[in-house]
């Protein structure tokens, strides 16, 4: 006679069984949470005139596009015109990365000093629920530690937690002298506008367009972003997630940068001379093993890997 052979009933037990749904819909989550939250961008003409297919020196905006390449989420770059998203769809490192230009409309500038910062705050403000699940602002000159990315956007599950609908981290300077503003605490910090969590919610979308409207009626002296930021997070204090320094590392030497930073949010150049003095001090072959292990193969840009992931990148999000 015949018989199961060992274990077979053991595979097809209801624990077994159970274990199995169970993991199939952890996956399933996070495939749908990959779908549901991605990058936001923004892109002026100088460095779209620097966008290369391949790495390039001078080329900040596809240094940080290929870094979203290799993470599962998907990316928009806001940009002017329609010259402007024809030139990023011809040389966009990969399809995830969608151009889109700006309703002219939100291209409102008041002053000569403004247009940069105002035209990222109106592309943050356009697409603040562009992702339902979370859409993560960032600058250009910014590169992502790409084995990390799923802790990254682990920020939004720790937004949703404390029912957070921004999160941001502290200015290295609390309140600028030319910053000040009298409905403010001078205790209450600015924050860098720089990296920005949004959670999708019509809340949060409400905060950036504030911001927006902020910044229109008034700025600082050097027409920076982060004063009318401040006023702003001030009244929504409530709805807003303090993130940890840790989250990026604003450093532009190469060794702080091990203390397990999800971004490295430093311009292009500073991080390849970070890097290079790094080299210097470990030796070309002596470099630890995890910070090498950012770098891609084939990847010719040494600037992309900045962080060794030693101990819980869980502790990063506090």
């Amino acid at each position: 006679s015949t018989s199961d052979p060992p274990g077979a009933m053991a595979l097809f037990s209801p624990v077994a069984l159970l274990s199995l749904l169970v993991a199939l819909l952890a996956a399933r989550a996070h495939a749908e949470s990959n779908a549901t939250r991605g990058f936001l961008l923004a892109a002026t003409r100088d460095p779209i005139a620097r966008l290369a297919k391949k790495a390039s020196p001078r080329d900040e905006l596809g240094a940080i596009l290929r870094d979203i390449c290799s993470t599962p989420y998907p990316a928009r770059v806001v940009v002017a015109d329609e010259t402007e998203r024809a030139a990023v769809a011809s040389r966009r490192p990969c399809d995830k990365i969608e151009p889109w230009v700006l309703p002219a409309g939100r291209r409102r500038r008041r002053a000569q000093n403004l247009p940069l910062r105002h035209f990222k705050v109106a592309a943050v403000a356009a697409n603040a629920a562009l992702f339902p699940g979370g859409t993560l602002y960032v600058d250009n000159d910014i590169a992502v530690n790409r084995p990390l990315a799923g802790a990254l956007f682990e920020t939004f599950d720790d937004m949703a937690r404390y029912r957070k609908a921004v999160g941001l981290t502290k200015a290295a300077k609390c309140e600028p002298a030319h910053h000040k503003l009298e409905d403010v605490p001078g205790d209450f910090c600015e924050h860098n506008g720089g990296v920005v969590f949004l959670d999708g919610s019509r809340r949060g979308a409400a905060i950036a367009r504030e911001w927006l409207e902020a910044l229109e009626r008034h700025t600082s002296s050097d027409g920076h972003d982060q004063m009318p930021l401040r006023d702003v997070l001030w009244r929504h204090r409530d709805a807003l997630l303090d993130l940890p320094p840790t989250l990026q590392c604003r450093c532009k030497k190469e060794d702080i940068c091990a203390s397990g930073a999800l971004l490295w949010h430093l311009h292009r150049d500073d991080r390849r001379a970070a890097t290079r003095a790094g080299t210097k001090r470990h030796g070309a072959f002596k470099m630890p093993r995890a910070r090498r292990a950012f770098l891609p193969r084939r990847e010719p840009d040494p600037a992309v890997g900045f962080t060794r992931t030693g101990g819980d990148v869980r502790r990063v999000h506090g």
